[in-house]
C-alpha cells in the first residue's frame, strides 16, 4: 500500500496521492484524498467492507460499490482488469511454506488448521487470507471442528495463482481434505 509516515501527524495512514498500489479501488480513494471510513459512511456501508475490497478478499466487487467508487472517486475503466492484476501479484507474493518447497500434505486425517500451522507456521488466520487475497471468513469457517465441506474454489485458485499448488496437488489437496475426518469434511 502507498502510505507516507510523519511522526508529527496522529493519523499515520494519511494516503499518498504519488503512489499507486496497484488496486484501482485504494488508488482511487488515495487520489481523492479519503480514508475508508470516510468512503463508508458516504455510502452507508460497514468500514469493514471497503476494508476487504482494498485488501483484495472479494472475488468480484459489489455493483453498487464499484458505480460509487466510478461517480465519486473516478474508478478507472479498465478497473477489473487492475484488481484481478493486484490480487495475482499478491498471490505470487504470499509467503511460502516454511519448507520452501510444496506445502505438506501429510497421509491420513488432517484439517485445514492443522495443515495451515505446519507449512505456516506463526501466520494467523487474517494474515494467511490477506496475504492470498481469500475471505477470512472462508478460512476461519474450514478451521473450525465440526466444519464439513468443500474448499472454497476461492482457495483453490488462490494457491494455484500464487504457485503453491499446480493442478494435480490442487486435486490432491482437495481430496485430502475432502476426505479428513475431523473438521474439513467426509
Amino acid at each position: 500500500m502507498s502510505f507516507t509516515y510523519d511522526p508529527e501527524k496522529t493519523w499515520q495512514n494519511e494516503p499518498d496521492p504519488e503512489m499507486d498500489s496497484m488496486n484501482p479501488f485504494v488508488d482511487a480513494r488515495n487520489h481523492n484524498g479519503w480514508h475508508q471510513a470516510d468512503i463508508a459512511g458516504a455510502m452507508k456501508i460497514a468500514a469493514i467492507k471497503v476494508m476487504r475490497l482494498e485488501q483484495g478478499v472479494i472475488d468480484v466487487p459489489a455493483k453498487e460499490i464499484v458505480a460509487w467508487y466510478q461517480k465519486n472517486l473516478e474508478l478507472p475503466r479498465d478497473w477489473e482488469v487492475k484488481y484481478r492484476t493486484f490480487r495475482f501479484a499478491m498471490r505470487r507474493s504470499a509467503p511460502r511454506p516454511i519448507l520452501g518447497g510444496p506445502p505438506i500434505i501429510p497421509r491420513g486425517e488432517i484439517n485445514f488448521r492443522r495443515w495451515r500451522a505446519i507449512n505456516w507456521p506463526g501466520l494467523s488466520q487474517v494474515h494467511w487470507a490477506k496475504a492470498f487475497c481469500v475471505h477470512p471468513a472462508d478460512v476461519w469457517r474450514m478451521e473450525q471442528p465440526n466444519w464439513e465441506g468443500l474448499i472454497p474454489n476461492q482457495v483453490i485458485e488462490a494457491l494455484k495463482e500464487a504457485k503453491i499448488f499446480d493442478e494435480d496437488q490442487a486435486e490432491q489437496f482437495r481430496r485430502t481434505m475432502r476426505t479428513a475426518r475431523f473438521g474439513v469434511g467426509r
